[in-house]
């Protein structure tokens, strides 16, 4: 009994948490607009820039990467972007820093929450990283 149980569990928790994850077309809709962003990537999870999705696929972003012994990039990005199975796929077309952000670059973030405020997304196995909506 206990061994059904269990099982039940799991699958109903499993179904429960893909309920929750966001659809695509929802993501979509939700993510035009201007977000906080960690350009710097790696392990970095604290907003150190801005990040604009438009209507027509294309988002431009810039902020500051910390290069090293107090030294600060300033990097902006321009490219395409699409929403695919629950994660926003960034195509980099245009970079002040191509050692940093080579253009061709692509990043796939997991979107895990979305409303009119915040976000939340995870790249690969890093850290999640929460981005707030800006006013226009």
């Amino acid at each position: 009994m206990r061994r059904v149980l269990a099982v039940t569990l799991a699958v109903f928790g499993s179904a429960v948490a893909v309920a929750g994850a966001p659809d695509d077309p929802t993501i979509t809709k939700a993510l035009v607009g201007r977000w906080t962003t960690c350009v710097a990537g790696g392990s970095a999870t604290d907003p150190d820039g801005t990040i604009c999705y438009d209507k027509a696929g294309t988002f431009a972003a810039q902020g500051e990467v910390k290069l090293g012994e107090g030294e600060k990039a300033a990097v902006k990005l321009e490219g395409t972007w699409k929403v695919e199975s629950g994660s926003i796929l960034h195509k980099v077309t245009k970079s002040t820093h191509p050692g940093l952000a080579p253009v061709g670059g692509e990043l796939r973030e997991k979107v895990l929450a979305i409303d009119e405020k915040t976000m939340r997304v995870k790249r690969g196995i890093g850290a999640e990283r929460e981005r707030k909506r800006l006013a226009e």
